[in-house]
């Protein structure tokens, strides 16, 4: 992901250039897989996540939690539960219902500073 919010696909084994994706508009932060295939959740410096589907190049979903604060991690829950976490560089945590396609719940300012990653424990719902 870029600067300007270009994205490429690369196949690592054979070094070429699989696509280029259209601009999001903004730099890309961060990238996390989904569990359904071919669906990427993108975080961007303006504090937009979008769920995008690469193999069709369209965006699923899209959440903004803040405009001052960028995206600086993203995760998916592995237990059951469709809901996506995003961090931010305010420190703050945002919860996403993805069934619902809503805010679920924040934690603001959990860490003091950015939040530079979160992590669920595989197959509990457990948030490190």
């Amino acid at each position: 992901g870029g600067q300007d919010g270009s994205l490429q696909l690369w196949n690592i084994r054979t070094t070429k250039l699989v696509h280029e994706f259209r601009g999001f508009g903004s730099a890309i932060t961060n990238l996390e897989a989904s569990s359904v295939v071919d669906v990427v959740a993108v975080g961007h410096s303006d504090g937009n996540t979008v769920l995008h589907n690469f193999r069709f190049d369209e965006s699923v979903l899209s959440f903004k939690h803040s405009e001052e604060s960028s995206v600086t991690g993203l995760c998916f829950r592995s237990d059951g539960d469709e809901s996506l976490v995003s961090s931010h560089a305010n420190g703050d945590l945002a919860v996403w219902d993805l069934n619902e396609r809503r805010l679920r719940m924040i934690s603001h300012e959990v860490h003091k500073g950015g939040v530079a990653t979160s992590r669920f424990t595989s197959g509990e719902p457990v948030l490190i």
